[in-house]
């Protein structure tokens, strides 16, 4: 599993680090999302073409799509996993290569379908991000992922070695959203991040997420 991990990591190591203009701090928002005219190409060719795409802060947007339309090169460049060739992304007015990245990763969580468990144990998963969440937080968050019911049932809990937790795909990725849940910023972005879990699971999750934007 750990092999696994790293090679689900590989592409974001070897990328390049982005850069920043340093336009300052950004003011205090709810996290208005803009792209403007967003592009972005690979081996000459578009992977998106002219993207115009504004969410208000507060609110959710479901991206549908087939395979390989581009979703999740949209959801990578809305975070800024990566720029685009051409147009603009901003949040709450400001361009996000003129934020610190630093700062701007604590602004964006994700979560992914097939997430990096990265941490030795279930708790540093959940607690591991741009700061390490609280033991408060890693519970309140896997309460909110649905996580909390296959932890209870594991053979230390929460204290349990990553390694060592037989994990179906759904489980991983609950352990993925309740990461991203413990680390709110202004901006949630799921990559495809409930394939794996069933209806039920999938219906409480959403009603997280819908009461962490204020719905």
């Amino acid at each position: 599993r750990s092999r696994a991990a790293a090679r689900s990591l590989d592409p974001l190591l070897t990328l390049a680090p982005l850069p920043h203009r340093g336009l300052g701090p950004v003011p205090d928002a709810p996290g208005h999302l803009e792209l403007r005219d967003v592009g972005v190409e690979q081996d000459g060719g578009p992977l998106l073409t002219g993207v115009h795409l504004t969410v208000p802060g507060g609110t959710s947007l479901a991206v549908v799509g087939r395979s390989g339309s581009g979703k999740s090169v949209l959801a990578a460049v809305a975070g800024r996993l990566l720029d685009p060739d051409t147009g603009s992304v901003l949040l709450d007015g400001v361009p996000m290569d003129g934020m610190e990245p630093a700062r701007l990763r604590r602004e964006v969580a994700y979560a992914f379908a097939r997430p990096a468990l990265t941490g030795t144990t279930v708790e540093d998963t959940i607690a591991y991000g741009p700061w390490t969440a609280s033991p408060e937080a890693v519970r309140d968050a896997a309460r909110a992922a649905r996580a909390d019911g296959f932890l209870a049932l594991l053979p230390y809990g929460y204290a349990t070695p990553v390694a060592d937790a037989p994990l179906s795909g759904g489980e991983r990725q609950r352990l993925g959203l309740a990461r991203a849940f413990a680390h709110p910023g202004r901006l949630m972005i799921l990559d495809d991040a409930l394939s794996s879990l069933d209806t039920v699971t999938e219906h409480h999750v959403r009603r997280a997420l819908d009461e962490r934007a204020g719905h």
